[in-house]
Order: structure tokens, then C-alpha cells, then sequence
């Protein structure tokens, strides 16, 4: 399963025939410019998108959402999660 989850995420960012490459639209708050997503990574089944500011979430995609919208075209809403960053805050304070 791990093969098939970096061959879609090569899908996502590769330039298909040099010319071209394959769109996946979003919808919603990811789509402000504002989110500024600086990351990407998987998890399980799952694509991870995170924002450049700690806002206290980031955004996955299932990679079934993504194969059907590559199929179908549709918009997707990503799922928008939330976290803490305490220990993280504590952290850069003793440094």
C-alpha cells in the first residue's frame, strides 16, 4: 500500500508529459491564500497538508477522495484537523 501512496502523491506534484500535469481542485478554507500550506506528507491512507502558521490545525485528504476526483473531476473539501503545539512552545522557550 505505501507504493500506491507515493504514486498518487507523484501524480499530485509531476509533471505528467513534461507540458502537462493533473489538477485537484479544493474547496474551502484551504483554498485561501492566507493557510500558506509549506507541507506535505502521508500518513496511512491519507495526505497530509500542512499550513506555514500555527493556527492549531492542518488539513489531510483521504487518497480515495483523490482517485475519485482524478476520475471525476470534483472539488475536494479537505478535513480540516485540529492540534496542539504546547509542548512544542515549551520547547523553543528553553533554547
Amino acid at each position: 500500500m505505501k507504493i500506491f501512496r507515493y504514486i498518487i502523491l507523484l501524480l499530485l506534484l509531476s509533471i505528467t508529459d513534461g507540458q502537462s500535469y493533473i489538477e485537484v481542485p479544493l474547496d474551502g478554507l484551504i483554498t485561501d491564500r492566507k493557510q500558506e500550506i509549506s507541507g506535505m506528507t502521508t500518513y496511512k491512507d491519507n495526505l497530509i497538508l500542512l499550513p506555514e502558521n500555527r493556527n492549531g490545525y492542518y488539513f489531510y485528504i483521504p487518497f480515495d477522495e483523490i482517485m475519485n476526483t482524478l476520475r471525476t473531476g470534483d472539488k475536494i473539501l479537505p478535513i480540516q484537523k485540529t492540534f496542539t503545539t504546547r509542548k512544542l512552545k515549551e520547547t523553543h522557550r528553553n533554547c
